[in-house]
């Protein structure tokens, strides 16, 4: 054979053998599956195998129970009435009913047999009574009702939407200009800081004549502020001109410790300013 020949023929082999390793790997992939499917069933087997011992066991309980019930009912009927000829003896019973059976079922049913041969099991069944509703009194309030229903009535009304006096649009607020004009003069709206923190024996003379010195203006309103309950330090309501604000409003203007912020209007002044509590 020439060498070609041979690689050709190499080549074919090697092919083979690469289509059989795949269909064993294939066949293994099988063979595990199956596997996994008989496990599965052998699980299932064990798991019916436990419940028909279970059953088994019931039945069995079953059984003593009625075998004691015939006992009672033999008893019972004894030391009542004597037995007819007519009534079937519980060995013909059975003897007629468990030919060819065997096994705790066989038991139960002979059992049972027995206590129905004795008369302990009756049938009581009522028939429930139907109501004729045709018969039952009418309710008058219902009549009454649907007599004196108004009749409705389909008109449309027009009705107008309110406007409210919050709805209505801001009116805004124009400031004058007029620097030259000396005849008519205005006030210039003040803003007022919070000031507290100071010593208990700080007083509004002295608060005062400080704001009257860093302002340069004479224009202050110096209020002392008396809290509801007692405090360890003194808080005072500071008013100056807007244009002088910023003098006061500074770290620079106050000792140290000492706390400022911008006055929120939101408290009652007759209860935080000591003036006005004084006069009532």
């Amino acid at each position: 054979m020439s060498p070609s020949d041979l690689q050709t023929t190499l080549r074919d082999l090697s092919k083979t053998v690469a289509m059989l390793v795949t269909k064993i790997n294939e066949q293994a992939v099988a063979i595990k599956a199956q596997t996994k499917k008989i496990d599965d069933q052998k699980q299932l087997i064990e798991k019916n195998f436990v419940i028909i011992s279970e059953q088994k066991r019931v039945i069995a309980n079953l059984v003593i129970k009625v075998d004691k019930l015939a006992a009672v009912a033999d008893g019972t009927k004894k030391g009542t009435a004597a037995p007819s000829s007519a009534t079937t003896s519980p060995s013909a019973t059975e003897t007629a009913a468990g030919s060819g059976e065997a096994g705790p079922v066989t038991r139960a049913r002979r059992a049972a047999q027995r206590i129905e041969s004795k008369g302990l099991i009756t049938s009581c069944v009522q028939v429930p009574k139907r109501l004729n509703t045709a018969d039952a009194p009418k309710d008058k309030s219902t009549d009454d009702l649907n007599n004196n229903q108004s009749p409705i009535v389909s008109e449309w009304q027009t009705v107008s939407k309110k406007t409210s006096s919050n709805n209505l649009q801001t009116k805004i607020v124009q400031r004058g200009g007029n620097s030259v004009m000396s005849s008519i003069l205005a006030v210039e709206k003040k803003k007022f800081l919070h000031i507290w923190s100071l010593h208990p024996d700080t007083t509004s003379e002295a608060i005062t004549e400080h704001v009257e010195t860093v302002c340069g203006s004479k224009d202050i309103k110096v209020e002392k502020i008396i809290p509801r309950t007692k405090r360890d330090y003194a808080s005072f309501k500071v008013g100056v001109p807007e244009s002088l604000y910023g003098k006061i409003n500074c770290c620079d203007c106050w000792p140290v410790n000492a706390k400022f912020n911008e006055w929120v209007w939101f408290r009652n002044q007759q209860r935080s300013t000591g003036k006005e509590s004084n006069q009532k």
